[in-house]
């Protein structure tokens, strides 16, 4: 369903293939060389097309891949913590997905959570910014950028292992 939204939502993108606006795709183009004649050249474009698109449902398959895989988040947890995030987009529409920690494996499912302990609400912008790393949360809490609700004692008491999740999530932006 989230799969479903997204594609419509996004004015005709294929998410799935990495299609961003403003991005050019790989081509060929002619290039003069005085001293050899012309030769082919290969133009890519401004971004890794084995990334997938930020938000996007191939991205949150990612993650999920990621969070499965991980001995750091395996067992982060004696109960499952449930933690959402609800990305206000630019152009209005929202992207949301949860992060389950708990006895298992980390998983991470598009859509709302049935019940997180915490929620979390970056505009675009920040949750892009957290995403490359260039901030915090706790920055962008500061700016307003971001809003959190539920229970706040989950971020203490769960400190050590929410350290983590950035760092598994990392692949996901290379």
């Amino acid at each position: 369903a989230l799969a479903d939204g997204l594609e419509t939502r996004r004015h005709g993108r294929d998410p799935e293939r990495g299609e961003r606006r403003g991005h050019r795709s790989e081509r060929t183009e002619s290039v003069c060389d005085s001293s050899h004649g012309p030769k082919q050249s290969t133009m890519e474009g401004s971004y890794d097309r084995s990334v997938a698109e930020f938000l996007s449902a191939a991205w949150l398959t990612r993650l999920d891949e990621l969070a499965q895989a991980s001995a750091a988040l395996t067992g982060a947890a004696e109960q499952p913590v449930v933690i959402e995030q609800e990305v206000l987009r630019d152009d209005g529409d929202t992207v949301v997905y949860y992060l389950v920690l708990g006895p298992g494996p980390a998983r991470v499912h598009p859509g709302p959570a049935e019940h997180a302990d915490l929620s979390l609400a970056p505009t675009e912008d920040a949750a892009r910014r957290m995403h490359a790393g260039a901030t915090n949360a706790q920055s962008c809490l500061a700016d307003g950028t971001l809003r959190v609700r539920g229970n706040r004692d989950v971020l203490a008491r769960h400190a050590e292992v929410l350290e983590r999740v950035g760092d598994v999530f990392a692949d996901a932006r290379r």
